[in-house]
């Protein structure tokens, strides 16, 4: 009886470290994406900036005249 107890409580933590496990790997995997996400957006804004920039510095050499 006590060794029947002991093996289900073993299972019990395999099973709740199994789960903590796996939504580890879920949280970790979300955090990679985030982080993706975030470089993308920066590339961009950097990008933006630099046509933007472009842009600026050629309406200067016009009469005015904004692209």
């Amino acid at each position: 009886m006590i060794a029947e107890n002991s093996k289900n409580l073993v299972d019990e933590r395999t099973e709740a470290n199994n789960k903590v496990k796996e939504t580890s790997k879920k949280n970790y995997e979300s955090i990679q994406e985030f982080r993706q996400a975030v470089s993308q957006a920066k590339e961009k804004r950097t990008k933006r900036d630099e046509i933007n920039a472009k842009i600026k510095k050629a309406g200067s050499f016009r009469t005015g005249l904004l692209i």
